[in-house]
């Protein structure tokens, strides 16, 4: 009988994990995801912290640069100046109704810059609704455009104004949605700029005299009778190389030997600044309201950037006429009351403007509220306390050149 050989070969052993160093297995995976989420917490945060600085950075920078460019077009009447003591010879603005000198808010272009606290800012300026956020200030410019067109001729059709155009190369930008429509222009050569309303028919500009909105009824020009001008004829001051000192000879109103004219038109432009609140989103953002390019309205208020939580101004005033300025002083110590022209007049006097603003980041971003608030040009601004939006301050300063750098 043959032996089994079974019981010579051992038999192999089970292998297999310990209660004790399954326990240490687990905890140190356990440690390894706690570091891995503290990692991805880390970068989220980091993350959030640079995108909340670059979002406000981006938009401070073009806030501000958008806010350069419009308020140094303040007062711009081609190559003259709208500052008081080196105004142009004359200034027309075609949409009043004087001897009342009364127009409406958007169409006062004898006052080019003006301000106002929130809660005084006519509200026939805002759409329904869309009103500027409380504690803020609004910003309004009043100006011709940069860019124009030369005047070839000008004649007087009845109680019209005729203007013949060089439709050139900045035509686009002047007339590009123009023919057909009522819309505000300037005209002005540098000794006179006068506003008006003119339809556009190919190159010929007409603006309609004795009708509204275009009256003119100065107590100054007695040449009309009681009755309204059919227009301002010191706009003959077009006419530079023209007789008797640049004035067309009387009784003509214009010259036909005058061959050189050396006036151009421009469109009238309406720019208001403010804070309100996106009715989507719930969020302060900066809007900016302006004409329509084929109507003599506004149009409606496009947002510009978002997360603008306060906007402040201060207006630079020369208190004597010298040039410089005197004092920092608020839209309500500007206007100190005054109405008309005096109120004119106390605009006239701002030559640069201090404008303070308070950004924060769209989204969360785990930015806490220092523990002396946030102050803008010296006004303390209110927010939401700990709410995680990083916030952030600028403030810069803009001179108005066409009333600190003359011609």
């Amino acid at each position: 009988m043959r032996k089994s050989h079974a019981s010579l070969c051992p038999r192999k052993q089970s292998a297999g994990l310990s209660l004790i160093e399954l326990m240490v297995a687990m905890t140190i995976g356990l440690l390894l995801v706690i570091g891995m989420i503290q990692i991805f917490s880390a970068s989220r945060a980091t993350y959030q912290m640079q995108d909340g600085v670059a979002r406000i950075q981006e938009n401070g920078r073009f806030i501000t640069q958008f806010v350069q460019k419009q308020f140094r077009m303040g007062g711009f009447m081609g190559c003259g100046s709208d500052l008081e003591r080196n105004r142009q010879l004359t200034f027309v603005n075609h949409l009043d109704t004087y001897a009342g000198n009364t127009v409406d808010d958007v169409h006062r272009f004898q006052r080019p810059v003006e301000g106002f606290a929130a809660g005084d800012a006519p509200t026939t300026l805002f759409p329904s609704g869309h009103g500027p956020v409380t504690g803020t200030d609004v910003l309004v410019l009043r100006t011709a455009s940069a860019d124009s067109v030369p005047v070839l001729s000008v004649a007087q059709d009845s109680n019209h104004l005729v203007l013949t155009a060089s439709l050139g190369v900045d035509a686009a930008n002047v007339f590009d949605k123009e023919q057909g429509a009522a819309v505000p222009y300037f005209i002005e050569n540098c000794r006179s700029s006068d506003v008006f309303v003119g339809t556009l028919t190919g190159t010929k500009l007409v603006a309609t005299g004795n009708l509204t909105p275009n009256v003119y009824l100065d107590p100054a020009v007695d040449t009309c009778g009681a009755g309204g001008c059919p227009w301002d004829f010191r706009i003959s001051n077009a006419f530079l190389n023209a007789p008797n000192g640049g004035i067309a000879p009387s009784g003509t109103g214009f010259s036909a030997s005058s061959k050189q004219l050396n006036a151009e038109v421009h469109r009238a432009e309406f720019t208001m600044i403010y804070v309100a609140e996106n009715t989507t989103t719930s969020q302060p953002a900066l809007y900016v309201r302006q004409f329509k390019r084929d109507a003599n309205e506004l149009a409606d208020p496009e947002e510009m950037a978002d997360g603008i939580e306060a906007l402040k101004l201060l207006y630079g005033v020369d208190t004597d006429n010298d040039g410089q300025v005197d004092k920092y002083r608020t839209a309500d110590e500007v206007a100190a009351g005054a109405t008309g022209n005096a109120l004119d007049a106390n605009w006239g006097q701002v030559l640069s403007v201090r404008i303070g603003m308070l950004l924060r980041s769209p989204e969360v971003a785990g930015a806490n509220k220092p523990s002396d608030g946030y102050k803008v040009l010296g006004t303390d601004i209110t927010t939401t306390p700990d709410d995680g939006h990083l916030r952030q301050v600028y403030e810069t300063t803009i001179a108005v050149r066409n009333r600190v750098f003359t011609s």
